[in-house]
């Protein structure tokens, strides 16, 4: 048969390599398709990468003119403060470090900074965790101070503590407010 699927006689019996007799015109379509395809998909995957790329050398720009801003700041800081005092010293040094770090970002480009941030990584594993760590730290740290805290007496912080009638049958079917503080009433 003409369509009859038979062991190709050219590899072994563990390969299990199949043709299919008097197929060609199909396989030559389905070959071309899927060429098609896979070029569609590269193309898809450069614009897509061609994009990302571009978000992250604006975002890299913001971030240089952001890291500058800050130096300025930290700069005048420091020379409102006693030159005497070592703290001057130590905010006029990190508003230099911060200088060099915001020319470095609007000097490179987004990949030359990925390759020497992986190749220090390769060269110093130890110091890049501790960074990476301490990193996260701040990160962490900055992001809790700027949750917005509720003070005692706003108005979601006064109906948590309030135990009046008008109280339980708004909330019926739900828990009884705690901690209960007779202070509060």
């Amino acid at each position: 048969m003409a369509t009859e699927i038979e062991r190709d006689e050219l590899g072994s019996s563990t390969q299990g390599a199949y043709r299919t007799r008097g197929d060609t015109g199909a396989t030559g379509e389905a070959q071309r398709i899927a060429d098609v395809g896979k070029a569609e998909a590269k193309a898809m995957w450069e614009d897509t990468k061609a994009s990302v790329r571009s978000a992250l050398n604006e975002k890299q720009s913001s971030t240089a003119t952001d890291i500058g801003e800050l130096a300025g700041a930290l700069r005048n800081a420091a020379r409102g403060i006693n030159q005497d005092r070592p703290v001057a010293h130590i905010a006029a040094h990190a508003a230099d470090s911060l200088d060099r770090l915001s020319g470095t970002l609007r000097n490179k480009d987004f990949d030359r900074l990925m390759h020497e941030v992986q190749s220090f990584a390769r060269s110093q594993p130890a110091v890049f965790l501790g960074m990476a760590v301490a990193a996260g730290f701040l990160a962490t740290r900055f992001l809790k101070s700027s949750t917005s805290h509720t003070d005692i007496g706003s108005e979601p912080e006064r109906r948590r503590y309030d135990t009046g009638p008008e109280r339980a049958t708004s909330i019926a079917g739900s828990e009884p407010p705690f901690p209960y503080d007779p202070r509060r009433t």
